[in-house]
């Protein structure tokens, strides 16, 4: 599977599952979408997606497969280039653009066991991790939770390798109470990125 540096073999109820990365946009290519992968868009164009995301100097995807097919997937990619944080010029700061499970191969644990294989790459050693969790992407029908309750699970899986929650008065993240950001800061960040990184978390220091 071309220059994949890590991986982990699962044993589920439903089979046995590969889980991989960081996947290039040729092997990405070559798998099939579960049609239960439609969380964000259907599953060939998040399919396409993938693969300009695997592009050389883009991002990095790691996959969950069974057999030929994609089972879930977690992207990482830079923020926004009109994100508070590229703004600044904070290149060590890479966001965790998405994380799915296809609806009938929940509960099985491979999202946590896709943020375990991202988290062991030594890549992200360099890199201040952030993701933001906004409630209207929230597959609340096909996890049969609340929102509520979905917001918890979804803080609990953020937790794996290390992300914890961080306050900010981003506009979206603070448009609804269910949103929120979390962070994961590498081993060899600095005291002094890790400032620069925490000042661009509020732009209005009366919220602090």
């Amino acid at each position: 599977m071309g220059d994949i540096i890590l991986e982990k073999s699962l044993i589920t109820p439903k089979g046995e599952v590969l889980v991989f990365g960081p996947a290039s946009s040729d092997i990405i290519a070559g798998l099939d979408m579960d049609r239960g992968l439609r969380a964000f868009r259907p599953p060939e164009p998040q399919k396409r997606a993938l693969q300009m995301i695997a592009e050389p100097g883009v991002g990095r995807v790691y996959l969950a497969t069974t057999g030929n097919t994609i089972l879930g997937y977690v992207t990482f990619h830079e923020p926004e280039p009109d994100s508070r944080f590229m703004q600044r010029g904070l290149k060590f700061v890479i966001e965790l653009g998405a994380i799915e499970v296809a609806t009938s191969w929940r509960k099985y644990g491979l999202g946590k066991n896709l943020l375990k294989v991202a988290y062991r790459d030594d890549f992200f050693e360099d890199f201040i991790v952030i993701s933001s969790h906004y409630s209207w992407h929230w597959d609340l029908e096909g996890a049969g939770l609340s929102m509520i309750d979905y917001k918890k699970m979804l803080s609990k899986l953020m937790q794996t390798g290390g992300m914890e929650k961080r306050g900010t008065d981003d506009p979206e993240i603070i448009s609804h109470p269910a949103n929120f950001m979390k962070a994961r800061i590498g081993k060899r960040i600095t005291p002094e990125q890790v400032v620069a990184f925490e000042s661009c978390l509020y732009k209005h220091m009366w919220m602090i």
